[in-house]
C-alpha cells in the first residue's frame, strides 16, 4: 500500500536482510516477481559473499495474467533483469 505510505513489509524485509547471520541461506517465494528498487539494491548490491539467496516464483502460465502481453511480460522481464544483475 505504498500509495498510502504504508510500507511495513518493505521496511521489514530490508531490515531483516541487513541483519542476517553469517553464512545465511535465504529463501524467498512470490507469485509475482516485482521487487522494489531499494530491496533489489539490498539483495544484489549489498549482498554479502557468505549469503545464499534462492527465489521461487510462479511460472507465467500459473498466474491470472497469462496470455496478456503487457502484465505477464512485465513480470517475466523483471525476473530476467534481476537474474542478469
Amino acid at each position: 500500500m505504498g500509495m498510502f505510505n504504508i510500507n511495513y513489509y518493505q521496511d521489514f524485509n530490508i531490515y531483516f536482510h541487513s541483519y542476517l547471520p553469517f553464512k545465511s541461506k535465504l529463501y524467498l517465494a512470490t507469485p509475482y516477481f516485482n521487487v522494489i528498487k531499494e530491496y533489489e539494491q539490498e539483495l544484489i548490491d549489498y549482498k554479502r559473499n557468505d549469503t545464499t539467496i534462492s527465489f521461487l516464483t510462479a511460472s507465467p502460465q500459473a498466474n491470472q495474467f497469462y496470455g496478456s502481453r503487457s502484465v505477464s511480460a512485465g513480470y517475466t522481464g523483471n525476473e530476467r533483469e534481476f537474474v542478469a544483475r
